[in-house]
């Protein structure tokens, strides 16, 4: 009888936690759909506005937990480096920043590693560069872009036979990538011919 009691004073607590949850659901679910809207016009502004830096900024608020809007960001300050050439540095250290954010949030993305990679590669940050090609490489050791990305810091070095090394091992992770094969190979073939020129 006793236990039939607490059974029932218990309940309503239970439909309270019920409620609770499914308003925190639909609360999370809107955030994230509405979210989702603010990525969408962060590049999808209009006619002769590809971008939206606002609703860029209100997706990375509202999704403050995934990389995306971080990189659509970063995306953003990228391009505004094109069209205005004083504030260009300015504008890719931005790029930067908002990438490394966008890594902060997933550590273990090759991708996103050697995205950030990439853009220390824009602001001749090449030591920081390959730092990060080397953590790419250490979340996915065979990750293509990463292997691409040291090869390429190699011939900035002019350090031919690196870059051929890093060119061959790039080629054996892309067989099934007809368009990075070709490119792959048009590369360490310049590298090679740098060596047998004994340029450099």
């Amino acid at each position: 009888m006793t236990h039939g009691t607490n059974d029932r004073a218990g309940a309503p607590y239970a439909r309270v936690a019920s409620i609770i949850a499914v308003a925190l659901a639909l609360f999370l679910g809107l955030t994230m759909v509405t979210g989702d809207a603010y990525m969408f016009h962060g590049t999808n502004s209009g006619p002769g506005r590809p971008y939206n830096l606002a609703a860029a900024k209100d997706a990375n608020r509202l999704l403050p937990y995934w990389p995306d809007p971080a990189l659509e960001l970063a995306q953003i300050k990228a391009f505004d480096s094109l069209n205005s050439v004083s504030a260009a540095p300015a504008d890719l250290a931005v790029a930067r920043q908002w990438t490394a954010v966008a890594v902060s949030r997933d550590p273990k993305n090759p991708a996103l590693w050697t995205l950030l990679a990439g853009a220390e590669v824009d602001i001749k940050a090449y030591g920081l560069a390959r730092t990060d090609y080397d953590r790419a490489l250490s979340c996915d050791k065979w990750y293509t872009q990463a292997l691409q990305g040291l090869a390429q810091l190699a011939e900035t070095d002019h350090d031919w036979s690196r870059a051929i090394h890093f060119y061959r091992l790039a080629l054996t992770t892309a067989v099934n990538d007809a368009v990075m094969s070709a490119s792959l190979r048009a590369s360490l073939s310049a590298a090679e011919g740098h060596v047998a020129s004994g340029s450099g």
